[in-house]
């Protein structure tokens, strides 16, 4: 699938998720109301889920590298 194809879809899609988790609906009364295939509606919604796992696992596997300061006591712990 071209990308420009993939990315368009994936957009309608979000909001087509994100309109039927507004609407109140389950997924199969929205799909059968908007006349969508609910195996192409939950295709999508895993798509959309591995993608964004995808991007967070990416993002948080990064390992951070962080300057501590320290500082050095010139008096005695009592």
């Amino acid at each position: 699938m071209k990308v420009i194809t993939r990315k368009y879809k994936l957009e309608k899609w979000k909001a087509i998720i994100t309109n039927q988790m507004a609407s109140g609906l389950t997924a199969a009364e929205y799909c059968r109301q908007e006349d969508l295939p609910i195996s192409t509606f939950f295709y999508w919604k895993r798509t959309i889920r591995q993608e964004l796992i995808a991007q967070m696992e990416t993002q948080f596997s990064k390992p951070a590298i962080v300057e501590v300061p320290l500082t050095v006591s010139e008096t005695p712990l009592e």
